[in-house]
């Protein structure tokens, strides 16, 4: 009898002392994965309709990045701008999105523009208007073909006027855009007139119209593309007609500096 009652207190004991059991797994909690750093995306960025370049650190690229050996250019803020002018081309795989508008045209065949600039620049020539001034659109979005033939016509006339075909095409390209590298090939700019003065030279800085238009330009996301004294920057003889769309951000931008685009870019380095 006390054999076995020492037997059952020794296995109590044994019981009472054992490690309580590891606690099992709960097959119903989420196994939360590790961190891992998400990688930047590089490179140019097309987002909202804009494209920007961002830098392996994760910045927007500013002022000009030579991307696959072609030179873009992006504003303070990052947003991707064309530059067409005597160094830069048109891209080649430019597409403007083309709308053909009848409002303020001087022909009958109404003018040609990327729709994005339409709507600002009807408005901005019925402000024009309703300020008691008249202005036309005498020359919008132009063909290669277009031109062509208008360049090649200035260089005739150069020709004629004993000039050298070097010389002549040098002079000419001062005037009329070698193909190529004509903003009115990206269908963002227009050549407007007043209309009591129907002449595309420097006699269009006096009229009413141009100067209500050189004053308001910027608040509708123009800017007077080739200003005067900026000849060796933009490779454009002042033109005081040539309107060219940039959106209002950058038109402001310009506007308030004084300079034109090309020395705007600059300051971006």
């Amino acid at each position: 009898m006390n054999r076995i009652f020492v037997f059952l207190l020794a296995a109590f004991l044994l019981c009472g002392c054992a490690a309580p059991a590891s606690p099992q797994p709960d097959s119903t909690q989420a196994t939360v994965a590790p961190t891992v750093p998400t990688s930047i995306q590089t490179g140019l960025v097309n987002k909202d309709g804009k494209t920007y370049y961002i830098n392996a650190d994760g910045s927007y690229a500013k002022g000009k990045v030579v991307i696959d050996g072609i030179d873009h250019f992006f504003t303070k803020t990052g947003e991707e701008v064309l530059v067409v002018n005597p160094w830069h081309f048109v891209p080649y795989d430019y597409n403007p999105d083309l709308v053909t508008f009848y409002d303020f045209a001087q022909y009958a065949d109404g003018n040609v523009l990327d729709k994005t600039c339409i709507d600002p620049l009807l408005k901005m020539l019925e402000d024009c208007q309703n300020a008691g001034y008249n202005v036309r659109i005498v020359s919008s979005y132009r063909r290669q073909v277009t031109q062509e033939t208008l360049y090649n016509n200035k260089v005739d006339y150069f020709l004629n006027q004993g000039y050298d075909i070097k010389k002549a095409r040098e002079e000419a390209g001062k005037i009329i855009a070698v193909p190529g590298t004509s903003e009115h090939q990206l269908g963002l700019a227009v050549d407007l007139i007043d209309s009591s003065y129907p002449y595309l030279d420097e006699g269009q800085e006096k009229t009413p119209a141009q100067k209500w238009l050189m004053e308001h330009c910027w608040d509708y996301g123009f800017i007077l593309r080739y200003p005067n004294g900026k000849t060796e920057s933009t490779g454009i003889i002042y033109e005081p007609w040539h309107y060219r769309y940039v959106g209002k951000e950058l038109a402001k931008e310009l506007q308030n500096s004084g300079l034109c685009l090309e020395e705007y870019l600059e300051t971006l380095k």
